[in-house]
């Protein structure tokens, strides 16, 4: 595993292995934890802070089967871990965008879709227009956004590796590791 190297020209950096970008997406548990730590030391918690707490700890499970996922060779599982983490950072950082982040939090606590409500200038605060206003900030965003799409929903990314598989020899294709590899057994 560790001869693949992810590529982290997005966020300036060097290449790393993907061992070690696993590594430091374990490390995260902590920033994590020191996020919430920090949120409720004051002992008065508002109702923001409750989404935060709620998006912290979404953020936590996800990383951690990412990981494993990862470990274990299953992109066709981790990949749709990664929009699911982005769309929680899409959703959160809606609370930026509204007068009354609170009432805000309130409506998402209480069951009202995202998607229904409306930023400061009137706007229906759907992912497209939440990926939007995040990519002024990120324009990475969409990128991620757009291929990991295809992962949550069947598409060309389920199959894009089955081109290299010699006919007869589909029996190998299907499984958790079948399409970590090019080469069928």
């Amino acid at each position: 595993m560790g001869r693949h190297l992810i590529r982290s020209a997005v966020m300036g950096e060097d290449a790393l292995t993907v061992s070690e970008a696993v590594e430091r997406l374990r490390v995260a548990k902590k920033d994590h934890l020191d996020v919430a730590k920090e949120m409720i030391k004051g002992g008065d918690l508002f109702t923001l802070d409750f989404l935060a707490v709620a998006t912290l700890n979404r953020s936590l499970c996800l990383m951690a089967g990412f990981c494993t996922l990862i470990e274990t060779k299953n992109m066709i599982a981790a990949a749709p871990l990664l929009r699911m983490q982005l769309d929680d950072c899409l959703r959160f950082s809606a609370a930026w965008i509204v007068d009354k982040p609170h009432a805000f939090a309130s409506e998402v606590l209480g069951g009202v879709p995202i998607r229904k409500l409306k930023d400061r200038d009137g706007n229906r605060m759907t992912d497209g227009y939440l990926l939007k206003k995040l990519a002024v900030q990120y324009p990475w965003v969409t990128s991620v956004y757009e291929h990991s799409s295809g992962y949550v929903h069947l598409s060309d990314k389920h199959a894009f590796r089955l081109s290299n598989w010699p006919m007869g020899k589909f029996r190998k294709v299907i499984g958790r590791n079948s399409l970590m590899s090019n080469t069928p057994e």
